[in-house]
Protein backbone atom coordinates (compact mmCIF):
# COMPACT_ATOMS: atom_id res chain seq x y z
CA UNK A 1 0.00 0.00 0.00
CA UNK A 2 1.15 3.17 -0.79
CA UNK A 3 1.74 6.13 1.83
CA UNK A 4 -0.05 9.44 1.38
CA UNK A 5 1.30 12.25 -0.89
CA UNK A 6 4.08 14.57 0.98
CA UNK A 7 3.34 18.48 -0.18
CA UNK A 8 6.18 20.02 -1.99
CA UNK A 9 6.73 23.74 -0.23
CA UNK A 10 9.84 26.31 -2.34
CA UNK A 11 11.06 24.18 -4.57
CA UNK A 12 11.46 21.22 -2.22
CA UNK A 13 9.43 18.04 -1.21
CA UNK A 14 8.76 15.86 1.75
CA UNK A 15 10.47 12.29 0.43
CA UNK A 16 9.50 8.95 2.46
CA UNK A 17 12.68 6.74 2.17
CA UNK A 18 9.84 3.50 2.30
CA UNK A 19 10.12 3.54 6.05
CA UNK A 20 7.26 4.91 7.91
CA UNK A 21 7.47 8.48 10.29
CA UNK A 22 10.92 8.87 8.12
CA UNK A 23 10.24 12.03 5.37
CA UNK A 24 13.20 14.37 4.83
CA UNK A 25 13.12 17.95 2.64
CA UNK A 26 14.37 17.90 -0.66
CA UNK A 27 15.01 20.08 -3.78
CA UNK A 28 13.92 18.23 -6.87
CA UNK A 29 18.03 17.57 -7.64
CA UNK A 30 18.59 15.84 -4.77
CA UNK A 31 15.38 13.71 -5.45
CA UNK A 32 16.66 12.83 -9.01
CA UNK A 33 19.93 11.77 -6.85
CA UNK A 34 18.02 9.83 -4.51
CA UNK A 35 15.67 7.67 -6.90
CA UNK A 36 19.09 7.18 -9.01
CA UNK A 37 20.74 5.75 -6.21
CA UNK A 38 18.06 3.33 -5.61
CA UNK A 39 17.35 2.39 -8.83
CA UNK A 40 20.30 -0.45 -9.78
CA UNK A 41 20.27 0.36 -13.95
CA UNK A 42 22.31 3.84 -12.65
CA UNK A 43 25.74 4.34 -12.38
CA UNK A 44 27.54 7.56 -11.54
CA UNK A 45 30.35 8.48 -14.47
CA UNK A 46 32.35 11.63 -14.47
CA UNK A 47 29.63 13.74 -13.24
CA UNK A 48 26.50 12.31 -15.10
CA UNK A 49 24.48 9.53 -13.86
CA UNK A 50 23.58 6.84 -16.64
CA UNK A 51 20.74 4.26 -16.56
CA UNK A 52 17.55 3.40 -18.17
CA UNK A 53 14.36 5.14 -18.24
CA UNK A 54 11.90 3.69 -16.44
CA UNK A 55 8.84 3.93 -19.01
CA UNK A 56 10.48 3.33 -22.47
CA UNK A 57 13.56 1.29 -20.88
CA UNK A 58 15.74 3.26 -23.12
CA UNK A 59 19.17 4.95 -22.21
CA UNK A 60 19.25 7.97 -19.85
CA UNK A 61 21.92 10.06 -18.98
CA UNK A 62 22.03 13.23 -16.99
CA UNK A 63 24.27 15.86 -15.35
CA UNK A 64 24.25 15.03 -11.34
CA UNK A 65 24.42 18.13 -10.17
CA UNK A 66 21.55 19.56 -12.13
CA UNK A 67 19.01 16.29 -12.86
CA UNK A 68 19.19 17.57 -16.79
CA UNK A 69 16.61 16.02 -19.34
CA UNK A 70 15.52 13.48 -16.52
CA UNK A 71 11.97 13.60 -15.04
CA UNK A 72 10.67 12.07 -11.89
CA UNK A 73 7.80 10.18 -12.53
CA UNK A 74 5.55 9.21 -10.13
CA UNK A 75 4.24 5.77 -11.04
CA UNK A 76 1.32 5.62 -9.01
CA UNK A 77 -0.16 9.06 -9.70
CA UNK A 78 -1.10 11.74 -6.50
CA UNK A 79 -4.77 11.81 -8.00
CA UNK A 80 -4.88 8.57 -7.33
CA UNK A 81 -3.24 8.04 -4.12
CA UNK A 82 0.46 8.29 -5.11
CA UNK A 83 2.97 9.05 -3.10
CA UNK A 84 6.67 10.60 -3.56
CA UNK A 85 7.45 7.12 -1.61
CA UNK A 86 10.71 5.90 -3.46
CA UNK A 87 9.15 3.08 -4.38
CA UNK A 88 7.12 5.14 -6.16
CA UNK A 89 9.17 7.56 -8.60
CA UNK A 90 10.87 6.41 -11.16
CA UNK A 91 13.34 8.20 -13.99
CA UNK A 92 12.12 8.62 -16.96
CA UNK A 93 13.21 10.86 -20.35
CA UNK A 94 11.27 14.26 -20.27
CA UNK A 95 8.81 13.37 -23.21
CA UNK A 96 8.48 9.61 -21.56
CA UNK A 97 7.23 11.65 -18.48
CA UNK A 98 4.88 13.74 -20.85
CA UNK A 99 3.44 10.99 -22.85
CA UNK A 100 2.46 8.57 -19.48
CA UNK A 101 0.68 12.16 -18.03
CA UNK A 102 -0.79 12.92 -20.86
CA UNK A 103 -2.07 10.10 -22.40
CA UNK A 104 -2.76 8.20 -18.83
CA UNK A 105 -2.90 9.65 -15.86
CA UNK A 106 -5.29 12.19 -17.20
CA UNK A 107 -9.07 10.33 -16.35
CA UNK A 108 -10.38 11.52 -19.41
CA UNK A 109 -8.07 10.32 -21.68
CA UNK A 110 -8.19 6.53 -20.38
CA UNK A 111 -12.23 5.94 -20.70
CA UNK A 112 -12.57 2.85 -21.69
CA UNK A 113 -8.76 2.11 -21.43
CA UNK A 114 -8.98 0.90 -17.61
CA UNK A 115 -7.50 -2.68 -17.98
CA UNK A 116 -4.68 -1.07 -20.06
CA UNK A 117 -3.75 1.36 -17.65
CA UNK A 118 -3.96 -0.73 -14.70
CA UNK A 119 -1.16 -2.75 -16.49
CA UNK A 120 0.96 -0.24 -17.50
CA UNK A 121 1.54 0.91 -13.81
CA UNK A 122 1.65 -2.64 -12.92
CA UNK A 123 4.44 -3.04 -15.52
CA UNK A 124 6.33 0.03 -14.31
CA UNK A 125 5.84 -0.84 -10.14
CA UNK A 126 7.27 -4.55 -11.32
CA UNK A 127 10.25 -2.54 -13.21
CA UNK A 128 11.21 -0.10 -10.36
CA UNK A 129 10.96 -3.08 -7.77
CA UNK A 130 12.99 -5.02 -9.83
CA UNK A 131 15.67 -2.26 -10.48
CA UNK A 132 15.72 -1.28 -6.69
CA UNK A 133 18.82 -0.90 -5.11
CA UNK A 134 19.08 -0.60 -1.07
CA UNK A 135 21.05 2.92 -1.07
CA UNK A 136 24.60 3.19 0.59
CA UNK A 137 24.65 4.00 4.33
CA UNK A 138 26.63 6.60 4.41
CA UNK A 139 30.13 6.03 6.40
CA UNK A 140 29.04 7.83 9.64
CA UNK A 141 26.00 5.55 10.20
CA UNK A 142 26.03 3.90 12.79
CA UNK A 143 22.38 1.91 12.20
CA UNK A 144 21.93 -1.59 11.66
Amino acid sequence: MLAAPYPERDGHRSVSHGFPGLALRVSREQLIHEVARTDSTFRQIDGEWIGKCLICNGPLRFDERTGGDAAIERIIPRRMGGSDDLFNLGLTHLRCNYEKGAQWDEPKRRRGRVKEYESLLTTLLTRRRARWREPARAPNDQTT
